[in-house]
């Protein structure tokens, strides 16, 4: 879907649904919705550690909507 992200770094990859209203609703359902993989270990991303892993999900969630919102921010100042 158009509101699936993924944000992966040296040692995560996480894939979320950014959708909702309020940046606060957003940033909830997003860590709810969260799957996390661990890299570069799960070669085939199978083992989803998101329910083990709240701290890191938070905190990848939150650069993934910076990001998105960075991004929308850019297309309506180039429109």
């Amino acid at each position: 879907p158009d509101d699936t992200y993924g944000l992966r770094t040296n040692d995560w990859y996480l894939i979320s649904s950014l959708s909702g209203g309020a940046a606060a609703d957003v940033q909830k359902h997003a860590a709810e919705s969260a799957s996390l993989f661990m890299k570069p270990d799960d070669h085939w991303d199978q083992l989803d550690v998101a329910s083990q892993s709240g701290p890191v999900v938070e905190t990848l969630v939150s650069q993934l909507v910076a990001v998105r919102d960075a991004d929308r921010t850019i297309d309506r100042s180039q429109s």
